[in-house]
């Protein structure tokens, strides 16, 4: 009989332990090994049941695989397709997700790698519903959601609608919040304590192409390049680093943002930039009254912001804005412009607990070659050559302020009919614009407190022209047409909100009609204006050249205050006029003062403004005036001294019989013809009297008075040549006649 010898018991102990842990062993290399195989199939037919309802599934080749080893996830060749169709929805070419497994035992969810090359998304927008890869959200679901989400931020900020509705007078009130772990867990639904860490050293996509079909309109988003690096977050801070370079319809762009935060404070630095966007690609999105739009932009901005649980400041060093070759055509207008940038620099916006933001920035405007036309393109509204605000500065508080150092606009042209730039059979049937000026320059602009003031504003090389057509309407004066309106009611989907006034800011104050004062107007030496007037005929046409044009004090704050002028011109060669004065353009009622010089007018020039009125034409003859006019709140008191040379008026054959009849009994040809020497020359002195409602002066007292001279001569003439002893009782009719 063969015995077996027992073992010790603790040797026995320890090798049921190294079978159990073999066994275990084998167990676990079992299911990593079959998790590692299986994964791809397991993962395929999960994903696809949860998908199903949604008429979507992972293609067949599709591989997600985990290595429980390393806990590493591996992708490789997924796609997402329509299971209807079958047409690709969304896809990932490869991709891995690599987790250090000892950092989840201290509580810390670390990536030692993240990666994913090759990505494809589809998405689309429509009237009724918004699609992404697939899924589908009703626009009605989508409003209810973002509704949802305001509510959510209003109940996070502790704002009721009637606060959130009071906030609208530019005030923006941000509840104070417990600075306690516990108040923040409680308000955010966290766990007390932070438990787990996310930590990254990089996470990186490339080769990322979304597109967006946008109410009909295909949108392409290419992201070469898309890393987050240095990622650290927690309950308490969170930290991390984006880069970006990316494809935008075409266009190339650029980010680099940084986030440092903890405890609800913290810093974002952001700088971006995006080159030659088509804007044909947005156009669709400016509304009815853009029917068109083309050329490009650029965009550039560096940014800082700070915030923390009572304030966010926002620093912008720079952000500049620049269109090119920039063409748009809305309802009635077309703009052309060859560059307009905005240029913004140290920009600053800061938002604080109960008080309204406040805004401060430098900032300079640019342009070249921009046209306003009408829609077809071929009458001109305003162009100009260049463009130049330099040292502007913006402010807002409760009310914005501007302040400008210096505008210049170079060859200013306003309102022109014909003359599209592109027609040069258009150029030679274009009407002198009204205004064609060399430079136009503005120094020192300030808006602030709803008043305009200006302090010096020049106009060189000026070249002005009206032309009256046979209506007296201005014929090159461009007229744009009106849209038609449509009172079509309620918009349906838009809600009507009716703001109640801040107690703090009347209306009364925000309604205020807008001030200006201008310090000094002035046009250069040189510059002309040129007016024509078909009604009349002849047509009357007058060129005239400014050698002096000056006008000072104009502000329309101060009724009482005179503005002053000193305005000379020549109308031709030795002709001149001279009108220097002071007014109150704003008073209740007309107060003005000048003293007016004219020189070697010609008569034959305004013979057709006349010939109705006097009834016979002015065939040759200057005039000089002298004019002294006070109007002080409407009355008149002022004299003319006339003096006529070398006239010569049409035959009496050739006079209006009705307006020698209602002449009198001396026609006033007759009336003059006596008062002329034999070279065509008399003077005579108008008074100027009366009301601005009804003046004592004109064409009828104008005949009356040279009527009574005539006769007066008349009869100093019969009484020299038969009373000639009688000088004494000559003397007093003499007198009596200059009275």
């Amino acid at each position: 009989m063969t015995t077996t010898k027992a073992l010790p018991r603790s040797t026995s102990f320890y090798v049921i332990l190294r079978r159990v842990v073999l066994i275990v062993g084998l167990i676990l290399l079992s299911v990593c090994l079959a998790v590692w195989a299986f994964s791809p199939t397991l993962a395929r037919w999960q994903l696809n049941r949860v998908l199903s309802p949604y008429d979507v599934q992972l293609s067949d080749d599709s591989v997600m695989r985990l290595n429980p080893f390393i806990l590493k996830l591996s992708i490789q060749d997924v796609k997402l397709l329509a299971s209807q169709t079958g047409k690709d929805l969304a896809r990932i070419d490869s991709g891995f997700v690599d987790v250090d497994t000892s950092s989840l035992f201290s509580k810390e969810l670390k990536f030692e790698g993240f990666s994913v090359t090759g990505f494809s998304l589809l998405a689309s927008r429509s009237a009724s519903d918004i699609t992404m890869a697939g899924f589908s959200m009703s626009a009605q679901q989508a409003e209810a959601d973002e509704s949802a989400a305001g509510v959510r931020a209003a109940a996070m900020l502790e704002v009721s609608p009637k606060s959130a509705a009071d906030s609208l007078d530019g005030s923006i009130k941000i509840a104070p919040v417990d600075n306690s772990a516990a108040a923040a867990s409680e308000k955010l639904d966290l766990p007390k304590e932070s438990i787990w860490r996310v930590n990254a050293k990089k996470i990186e996509f490339d080769d990322i192409s979304i597109a967006i079909d946008n109410i009909g309109v295909r949108h392409q988003l290419t992201i070469e390049s898309l890393i987050v690096s240095a990622v650290a977050i927690d309950q308490h801070s969170q930290s991390f680093t984006v880069s970006r370079s990316a494809v935008v319809d075409g266009a190339p762009l650029s980010m680099v943002a940084s986030l440092g935060a903890k405890s609800r404070a913290g810093q974002l630095e952001i700088d971006f930039s995006m080159n030659n966007y088509p804007l044909s690609r947005v156009g669709y999105l400016l509304g009815e009254y853009v029917s068109d739009v083309s050329g490009s932009v650029d965009v550039n901005i560096r940014q800082h912001i700070d915030f923390d649980e009572a304030s966010i400041l926002l620093d912008v060093p720079e952000l500049k804005v620049q269109f090119s070759n920039l063409a748009a055509v809305g309802k009635g207008v077309a703009l052309d412009s060859e560059e307009l940038t905005a240029i913004i620099n140290s920009g600053r916006l800061e938002i604080r607990e109960d008080s309204a933001p406040e805004v401060d920035a430098q900032f300079s405007v640019g342009g070249k070659l921009t046209r306003i036309s009408s829609e077809n393109r071929r009458d001109t509204l305003l162009q100009y050559a260049s463009l130049d605000i330099a040292d502007g500065k913006l402010a807002f508080v409760d009310f914005p302020e501007v302040a400008i150092g210096k505008t210049v606009v170079d060859k200013l042209l306003v309102s022109e009919k014909g003359g599209a730039p592109d027609s040069d059979a258009d150029k030679k049937k274009a009407m002198q614009a009204i205004a064609a000026i060399d430079k136009v320059s503005v120094i020192k602009l300030d808006f602030k407190d709803g008043h305009m003031a200006v302090d010096t504003m020049r106009f060189d090389g000026l070249d002005g022209s009206v032309h009256l057509d046979s209506d007296k309407k201005p014929s090159n004066l461009v007229a744009l047409e009106q849209p038609a309106t449509k009172d079509t009611g309620a918009i349906e989907g838009i809600k009507t909100v009716e703001l109640e006034q801040p107690a703090d800011s009347p209306v009364e104050e925000r309604n205020a009609p807008l001030t200006y004062s201008i310090n000094q107007l002035a046009v250069s030496d040189g510059s002309h204006f040129n007016f024509s007037d078909s009604s009349v005929k002849p047509v009357f046409r007058q060129k005239i050249e400014f050698t002096k044009f000056e006008v000072s004090q104009l502000d329309s704050r101060h009724p009482d205050r005179r503005m002053t002028f000193d305005i000379q011109v020549k109308t031709d060669k030795y002709a001149s006029t001279t009108i220097v004065g002071s007014m109150q353009p704003f008073a209740e009622k007309v107060n003005f003062q000048a003293n007016a010089n004219v020189r070697e007018y010609s008569l034959p020039k305004v013979s057709p403004y006349l010939k109705k009125a006097l009834g016979f034409e002015m065939l040759s003859g200057q005039f000089d005036t002298k004019i002294k006019l006070e109007i002080v709140d409407n009355i008149i008191d002022g004299e003319s001294k006339l003096s006529i040379r070398g006239l010569k008026l049409s035959s009496k054959d050739a006079a209006q019989p009705n307006l020698l009849k209602d002449q009198g009994a001396m026609p006033l040809n007759s009336a003059l013809g006596m008062l002329m020497d034999d070279k065509g020359n008399f003077k005579l002195k108008v008074p100027l009297t009366g009301d601005i409602e009804k003046p004592g002066f004109g064409p009828a007292s104008f005949i009356a008075l040279v009527s009574k001279k005539a006769i007066m001569s008349s009869a100093q003439s019969y009484l020299v040549e038969t009373f000639v002893p009688y000088a004494n009782v000559l003397s007093v009719v003499m007198m009596a006649g200059e009275c």
